[in-house]
C-alpha cells in the first residue's frame, strides 16, 4: 500500500493505491489522518481508484478512520472505489461511508448541506 496526502482548502485528500491489507502503511496512514485532526482539519477524502484490492484489515483502518473522522464532527468520504467495491458491498460497509464516483463529485459533496 502506498498513500499521498494533499490538502485542497480544507479538504484533506488521501490518495491511496496497491494493496491495503494492514501492517506499517495502514498505520502510518492513520497517523497522518490523526495529525491532520491534530491540525483542525476533520473532512477527508479517500481517494480509492489505485487500490487493487482490500482485505479485513485494510477495511478495519477505514473504518478506525472514519470513527476518528465523525468524533470531531468531520465528514469522510470515499470515491473511486471500483476495486474494492464488492468487498464494501459483502460486509455492508457500501452503506457506512458516502461513495462518489470521481473526485470532483466528491469534492462537491462537502458543500452541500
Amino acid at each position: 500500500m502506498k498513500f499521498e496526502a494533499k490538502v485542497v482548502g480544507d479538504i484533506v485528500i488521501i490518495s491511496m493505491s496497491g494493496k491495503i491489507m494492514g501492517g506499517d502503511k495502514t498505520t502510518q496512514c492513520r497517523g497522518q489522518l490523526h495529525s491532520y485532526i491534530k491540525d483542525n482539519k476533520n473532512r477527508f477524502l479517500m481517494d480509492m481508484g489505485d487500490v487493487e484490492w482490500i482485505n479485513s484489515q485494510g477495511l478495519g483502518m477505514l473504518i478506525a478512520c472514519y470513527v476518528s473522522v465523525k468524533k470531531t464532527g468531520g465528514n469522510m468520504v470515499l470515491t473511486r472505489i471500483d476495486n474494492i467495491r464488492k468487498m464494501l458491498e459483502m460486509t455492508s460497509l457500501i452503506g457506512v461511508f458516502d461513495c462518489y464516483n470521481t473526485v470532483e463529485e466528491a469534492m462537491e459533496s462537502f458543500d452541500v448541506k
